[in-house]
């Protein structure tokens, strides 16, 4: 296959993407739970939107660096340089 490290590199970033959105949403939500169950209040829901800001902004700079590295390689493909296998084109 031509193609597999960049298939697996997409998958890699498609994984990232995912656990960058994620993590921070689950970490506020489970604060907001232990605080609401300690102190009676109700804060799931301000500690869920911040984590989805949060998440939001880990994508979109992840997003960013990875379009800005696939302009990289493209404009160095376009010079005449090594593929991302390694190959001369």
């Amino acid at each position: 296959m031509k193609n597999t490290g960049k298939i697996f590199k997409n998958l890699a970033l498609i994984t990232q993407l995912g656990l960058q959105v994620m993590v921070p949403i689950a970490l506020c939500v489970a604060a907001g739970v232990i605080i609401d169950n300690h102190f009676g209040t109700y804060w799931v829901i301000p500690l869920m939107i911040i984590g989805m800001l949060a998440g939001g902004r880990n994508a979109y700079r992840l997003a960013m660096a990875s379009a800005k590295d696939d302009d990289k390689e493209d404009s160095d493909n376009r010079d005449g340089r090594k593929d991302i296998d390694g190959r001369q084109r």
